[in-house]
């Protein structure tokens, strides 16, 4: 278990851990020893989670840390003086697994060791990291895992193609038209059953009109171009779903799908509920004390409170500024998948549900049934455990793939499943950590229903496959590693793909209609901010 912390702040002095077990107890209980020093991974910082991977596909489980920064003077200014500049407290780290050493006198076990190789292998490290949730996976299918890193407040999104050769690259700005503005928890998978993972990140806008308006939302106009100038890219109060295109590029579509209003979201789930085939949505919300609430917001800014900050009168005693926070439980949700790139809310499907402050979650077949349950973590109260129901009738079939990998991988992390069923493509990626803050440790799950698939895959972490072979009526596989399998084509995912042609040319050249339109610099908005749109931006006049 490696347990993240907060280290060399104010009284904080304390680092990261790496729990290993030790064995079983005369109780029956395990315990374990804190090796993180031993293994090279004892940080001390600003950590919010840890991801295990084989970034370098050399076998043996990498780490990413993820890190959080903290305001202070500069952190808003140009984002370039911020680049290739390193971090020691809150900048994101990447760990190399250097295999293993020499067994120690007395231990039968040979430990590993992690080296940092963060600048090596490209990854920002820089002081306006905040970063909140990050998960693996082979988003652009070349057998490779890339990683998306979901930051708060202004700092990029962080898109990290895998260059295949020990690195990454960091391409936001080259598939994503725009991301969330406070992105928190993050997942992706394959929603629309192409073969292409889609990606989602959490935000904070209220469905609720009650909450949204009360709440602060986006930038003004001036701030928001002021952070386009500076370097920043687009970037929206709201959860974002990032459509694959195919192509390299993504859509951004999570107001077409009904999913980008759902109040302060942080765990973000994909999985299969009812066992239909589609990939549906578990968020989790809530947060305890409303920092945007304009009310406070006024409270805070007034010349009493202001005074009293700013000599330095508000001390750890004083709860004044705490016990004003407005606090607002809110439920979680549930959206169902209805395989058209929309979703539909499931509230009403819910029995008594329970609004909480909500963050982590995880899903597991708790109850052997079939289908997928959910836990929720939540501050100040209980867990939450929604117990599925969907499959009590059995009418829905289903497989769950147990996989044993490689002795430097046993969970195979990283493997896939692909399903052919006439003209789609299912992908299912084993990369346990997902949403916020959570690890599931469960088999990949498949929903089948009444599907008619053609060829079963499951792609090794090593990139070597086997085919799947699944009797009438069985509902789960124990499947081992065994070196020797040939090595998985992705080509034969994008060919078809790669091959298609626009249906329009660009002929501008042609007709010497060499012109160019200008806009005004006028920012309607600032005479009339009730406007949706700024007329004079939509292009010139045509006849």
């Amino acid at each position: 278990i490696y347990v993240c912390k907060v280290g060399k702040y104010e009284v904080l002095n304390t680092k990261n851990q790496f729990l290993i077990c030790q064995g079983i107890d005369k109780n029956g209980i395990p315990f374990y020893e804190d090796r993180a020093s031993q293994y090279g991974l004892a940080f001390s910082g600003f950590s919010t989670q840890a991801l295990f991977f084989d970034y370098d596909m050399d076998g043996d489980s990498d780490m990413f840390l993820l890190n959080h920064a903290v305001h202070q003077n500069g952190s808003f200014a140009l984002r370039s003086n911020f680049l290739n500049t390193y971090s020691e407290l809150s900048g994101d780290r990447m760990f190399r697994n250097e295999g293993f050493l020499p067994a120690s006198s007395g231990d039968e076990k040979r430990d590993g060791i992690f080296i940092e190789v963060t600048k090596q292998a490209g990854i920002n490290s820089s002081s306006i990291g905040y970063g909140l949730g990050v998960v693996a996976a082979d988003i652009n299918m070349d057998g490779y895992p890339d990683l998306y890193i979901g930051n708060d407040f202004h700092e990029n999104d962080y898109l990290y193609i895998n260059q295949r050769n020990g690195t990454f690259r960091e391409e936001n700005d080259q598939h994503l038209m725009h991301t969330s503005k406070f992105s928190m928890g993050v997942d992706v998978a394959d929603i629309n059953n192409d073969g292409n993972p889609e990606i989602i990140s959490m935000d904070m806008l209220p469905s609720d009109p009650y909450i949204l308006k009360r709440s602060f939302g986006d930038d003004e106009y001036d701030i928001f171009l002021d952070k386009i100038s500076l370097g920043y890219n687009y970037q929206y109060s709201r959860n974002n779903l990032q459509y694959n295109r195919g192509n390299g590029m993504f859509s951004e579509i999570g107001m077409y799908s009904g999913i980008y209003a759902t109040d302060w979201s942080w765990a973000p789930l994909w999985m299969d509920f009812d066992n239909d085939g589609l990939k549906d949505l578990f968020i989790s919300n809530g947060i305890p004390k409303r920092l945007n609430d304009m009310d406070y917001v006024n409270f805070v800014s007034s010349e009493e409170i202001q005074k009293k900050v700013n000599e330095n009168k508000m001390d750890e005693n004083n709860m004044t500024l705490v016990n004003k926070f407005p606090e607002i439980k809110i439920p979680n949700k549930f959206f169902k998948n209805k395989g058209d790139l929309r979703f539909t809310d499931m509230a009403d499907s819910i029995g008594n549900d329970k609004s909480a402050y909500s963050n982590g979650a995880v899903y597991a077949d708790l109850d052997n049934d079939g289908d997928l349950d959910v836990v929720v973590n939540n501050i100040d109260d209980p867990v939450l455990l929604y117990e599925n129901k969907s499959n009590d009738k059995k009418d829905k079939r289903f497989i769950e793939i147990i996989l044993t990998g490689s002795e430097k991988n046993r969970n195979a992390i990283g493997a896939k499943v692909i399903v052919f069923a006439g003209t789609e493509i299912r992908t299912y990626e084993n990369y346990p950590v997902r949403g916020f803050q959570s690890s599931m440790q469960v088999p990949i799950h498949i929903g089948l229903n009444n599907t008619k698939y053609d060829s079963v895959f499951l792609i090794w972490p090593d990139n070597t496959y086997q085919r799947l072979l699944w009797n009438k009526g069985q509902t789960n596989q124990k499947i081992s590693y065994v070196p020797g399998h040939p090595v998985f084509d992705y080509s034969t995912l994008t060919k078809d793909k790669k091959g298609t042609t626009s249906p329009l040319s660009d002929i501008t050249k042609s007709t010497n209609l060499l012109f160019k339109h200008k806009e005004n610099p006028f920012n309607e908005f600032d005479r009339e901010p009730l406007l949706p749109h700024m007329v004079s931006r939509e292009g010139p006049a045509l006849a």
